[in-house]
């Protein structure tokens, strides 16, 4: 992978960021304002709602959007756009069949006058039109294959505004529940409305329906569908157990500490996450591409997850000084971004080379323990259990990552690690015994950055390909020509 194409990884996991950025904060503002016009119990009905669908359309989604991305990587790897069309219509049209299907039927049930399990016919109702639009997984994935996740954050950031906008005024004006969840409908809308024109236009419409196709795709996807199911129910479970035995409160403080971390290491994570399509488009160099951008991910996000491990208190207050307590349990979550980055870059290898069996395995390796923890620990422990069994998982599934890496190729350089984490651990350590202010803290942990220069951990050649990503080579250039004396005393 050369220059070009860590700009565009680096670039494309930056807007990757800043939507889910705009969907956390546009879902915490909604909510906010529904709360205030229409009260808790709308908000309950509301969230329900939303969550059945969510939990269907993972169900229902059988990983395709995994599957479909790795296909797609290799057809822009060959620069083929019938091979993109046909994977790409293929899937779409496969997923249109499943998710309205699933979804009209609901719809049906509710207009019928049907309930189920305490789930109103309205509900059922307002489900299916989630459901049905939730097809719009494989715009998303086709957008992410071609890291144009700049159009993707467009249309996140216009569904957040148009939910909050029409969903508002339709609870303001007395639509109730079934307003807010109108809302929601927005979000899915824009992402067909912006990103199924731009690739209408980019590759133009087609009425091609591959059975071939769509078994090569499914096989891919179904490795990676499977241990997200079992994460899926780890992750209700432990809702549920967190809930039952330690009450709301307890279960809101763990989801505001993993809402903090995912912030936290999100830039890191988003830039990982880029890596199934590229690497699948590579015929050679996966093994170098992939330590490059792990090695910069790294860079970029440890300084950042050691600053909160010391002072996890700052961004647990900024929320009101209850939170603080959940302290503990945003160190134990943010403990585990070493694995979670290294588990990220051998899955997307182990896909690039078709290992579907591999891949399974090593899905199920961190969400089985995981599973199992959230059982054994939760009750004793509350949400800091929670955060242990997350963790744990994610070091058990390491162990079976170092493995599949060596079987591949790809070996954990050590002392790398090492160089990465020794700056911001000591910085970090001695602002924290000597009590050092948070603000002057940020600026100690932040001379990693320049550490990292010297120990070559981040090279010159990587800080450009970061510039290139968000300033084009023109404004760079500029920028050398007046800061390079600088730059060269600490990047080589």
């Amino acid at each position: 992978m050369g220059g070009s194409s860590t700009s565009k990884v680096i670039r494309g996991g930056f807007w990757l960021y800043v939507s889910r950025i705009a969907n956390n904060f546009g879902g915490f503002i909604y909510w906010l304002i529904i709360s205030s016009i229409a009260g808790s119990s709308i908000l309950g009905l509301t969230s329900v709602t939303v969550g059945l669908a969510g939990l269907i359309n993972g169900l229902a989604n059988l990983g395709i959007n995994v599957g479909l991305q790795h296909f797609l990587g290799i057809c822009i790897g060959r620069n083929d756009p019938v091979c993109f069309r046909k994977y790409f219509w293929t899937t779409t049209y496969f997923s249109f069949i499943v998710y309205f299907g699933i979804g009209g039927s609901l719809v049906a049930f509710g207009l019928a006058g049907l309930s189920f399990s305490g789930f109103t016919p309205a509900m059922l109702f307002y489900t299916g039109l989630l459901v049905m639009l939730g097809s719009s997984t494989t715009i998303s994935s086709a957008l992410v294959s071609m890291l144009r996740t700049d159009i993707v954050s467009i249309a996140s950031i216009l569904g957040n505004a148009l939910k909050i906008i029409v969903g508002v005024f339709l609870v303001w004006i007395g639509w109730g529940f079934a307003g807010a969840v109108l809302g929601y409908l927005f979000m899915p809308f824009s992402m067909f409305a912006v990103g199924f024109t731009y690739l209408l236009r980019s590759y133009g419409l087609s009425k091609t329906f591959d059975i071939g196709v769509l078994v090569e795709v499914l096989r891919g996807s179904i490795v990676s569908w499977l241990p997200g199911v079992v994460a899926l129910a780890g992750q209700w479970i432990g809702v549920l157990v967190v809930y039952g035995s330690s009450g709301a409160s307890e279960t809101g403080y763990y989801y505001v500490a993993f809402a903090i971390s995912g912030f936290t290491l999100g830039i890191g994570f988003s830039i990982l996450g880029l890596l199934l399509p590229v690497l699948s488009g590579l015929s050679s160099g996966r093994e170098e591409a992939a330590s490059r951008v792990l090695r910069i991910s790294l860079g970029i996000i440890t300084p950042i997850a050691v600053y909160f491990i010391f002072y996890p208190w700052l961004p647990l207050s900024l929320l009101g000084r209850e939170y603080v307590s959940a302290s503990t349990t945003l160190v134990v979550l943010l403990l585990g971004f070493i694995p979670l980055s290294y588990y990220a870059v051998v899955n997307s290898l182990a896909y690039s080379y078709k290992m579907y069996w591999n891949i399974l395995y090593l899905g199920l390796s961190i969400n089985i323990p995981r599973l199992i923890l959230y059982m054994l620990l939760v009750p004793m422990m509350g949400g800091l259990g929670a955060a242990y069994s997350y963790t744990i998982g994610s070091y058990i599934g390491l162990l079976y990552a170092v493995f599949l890496a060596r079987h591949i190729g790809f070996n954990m350089n050590w002392g790398l690690l090492g160089k990465i984490l020794a700056p911001p651990i000591l910085l970090g350590f001695l602002a924290y015994i000597f009590h050092i202010h948070w603000l002057l803290a940020v600026f100690l942990v932040s001379l990693s950055y320049l550490l990292y220069g010297r120990i070559k951990v981040i090279f010159k050649s990587d800080l450009r390909e970061i510039a290139y990503a968000f300033l084009g080579r023109e404004k760079t250039g500029k920028i050398y020509e007046r800061l390079g004396g600088l730059i060269d005393i600490f990047f080589q």
